[in-house]
């Protein structure tokens, strides 16, 4: 006989009244202290051609999951929200805001280095990643809070997007994550490739501290250059490489031969 399960009971919000105490009260307004970061594709709306966008979409989307898995961390515990031409990201609550600056930050950057290889110069794809911690609320749309507010008044900053002019990616990281995290130089974190500044977005006056991408070098003038080959010799050769074979007097009856290799009419 097969087990006869009780019905389900509801609370009057909607949540199973045997819900685990977690789901329970992230349900239910209260706080949740989470690691979190967010990426906008540098200039998404210059470009109009919808296979180009959906190939910078799909390869944003690539490079930010091979990060998130090198670091160990499971996608499918992460919560994220697709924003068109970006994305946000929140870490599980075990997981360190550290961690999305060392190793992560690295790897985007790495990811990205390596795929614009295969692209058009025209085509390439930037990001911008900002870097917060803070509470966050869960309904039954997805979260939201002040810290949350934040991430992304860090991600449009005027003064963030006037400091990356050029490069693969920009990082921008808020005072707090700074100054509890950065400012100790844990393992690959060089707190002397962070600048100060001032943040003024909308109803957001804070300090923050961004990295400026690091641009391709210039090509050194003075670097030796592979000298042009000379190929004034190639007709004559190939033509007394003919001469001594069978295969002279068809060539040399060739009207197309003839006018490539005018050794062949003498």
């Amino acid at each position: 006989m097969s087990e006869i399960k009780p019905p389900e009971q509801f609370t009057p919000n909607g949540v199973p009244a045997y819900a685990e105490p977690e789901t329970f009260s992230a349900m239910h307004g209260t706080a949740q202290h989470r690691a979190m970061v967010a990426f906008d594709i540098v200039s998404f709306s210059r470009y109009n051609d919808p296979d180009v966008l959906q190939q910078m979409r799909q390869t944003l989307y690539q490079v930010v999951q091979d990060a998130v898995a090198t670091t160990g961390l499971s996608w499918d515990e992460c919560h994220y929200e697709d924003r068109g031409d970006g994305l946000y990201l929140l870490a599980p609550a075990r997981v360190s805001v550290q961690t999305l600056i060392d190793p992560l930050a690295a790897l985007i950057r790495a990811g990205l280095r390596r795929l614009n290889k295969t692209f058009h110069a025209d085509n390439q794809l930037r990001l911008r990643m900002a870097v917060h911690a803070g509470d966050v609320y869960r309904d039954e749309h997805g979260y939201v809070g002040a810290d949350l507010n934040h991430l992304f008044r860090l991600l449009d900053a005027p003064e963030f997007r006037a400091s990356f002019e050029d490069g693969d990616l920009g990082l921008i990281a808020s005072n707090a994550v700074y100054q509890r995290v950065i400012s100790w130089g844990p393992g690959l974190i060089d707190p002397a490739e962070f600048q100060q500044i001032s943040v003024v977005n909308k109803e957001t006056r804070c300090l923050a501290w961004v990295t400026p991408p690091t641009p391709q070098p210039p090509r050194d003038a003075s670097a030796p250059t592979t000298p042009a080959r000379d190929h004034s010799l190639l007709g004559p050769l190939l033509v007394a490489a003919l001469r001594g074979s069978h295969h002279y007097e068809d060539a040399h009856r060739c009207p197309v031969l003839s006018e490539l290799l005018p050794e062949l009419r003498r």
